[in-house]
C-alpha cells in the first residue's frame, strides 16, 4: 500500500489513513464541543450528526439500509443492535 500512498495527493493520503484506521469524518466529530449548530445533519437536521446517526437513523441512508437488509437477510433492528465500534467505523468482523 505504501507505493500507492506516495502517488496520492496529501489530502487523499490523510483520508485513506483515517479510513484504514476505522474512523469516518462526521459533523459531530468535526465540531465536537465547539459549535453545536455545525454538528447538525446536513440531510435531516438531526442535532448530532454522528457516525451512529448515519449508520442507524438518518433517512438519507434508509434506502441503503433496506437494500442491505434484503440482500443479506438482515433484520431491521440489526442496525441499532451493533456495538459502538461497528457503528462508528462501519467495520463488521
Amino acid at each position: 500500500m505504501e507505493h500507492l500512498e506516495k502517488k496520492l495527493f496529501a489530502k487523499a493520503a490523510i483520508v485513506l489513513s483515517i479510513f484504514r484506521g476505522g474512523a469516518i469524518w462526521t459533523p459531530a466529530r468535526r465540531w465536537s464541543g465547539r459549535d453545536a449548530a455545525a454538528a447538525t445533519c446536513p440531510w435531516c437536521q438531526h442535532p448530532n450528526a454522528s457516525a451512529r446517526h448515519f449508520w442507524q437513523d438518518c433517512q438519507q441512508f434508509q434506502r441503503n439500509r433496506e437494500d442491505l437488509q434484503r440482500s443479506f437477510k438482515i433484520d431491521a433492528n440489526w442496525w441499532a443492535q451493533q456495538p459502538p465500534i461497528t457503528s462508528k467505523s462501519g467495520w463488521i468482523t
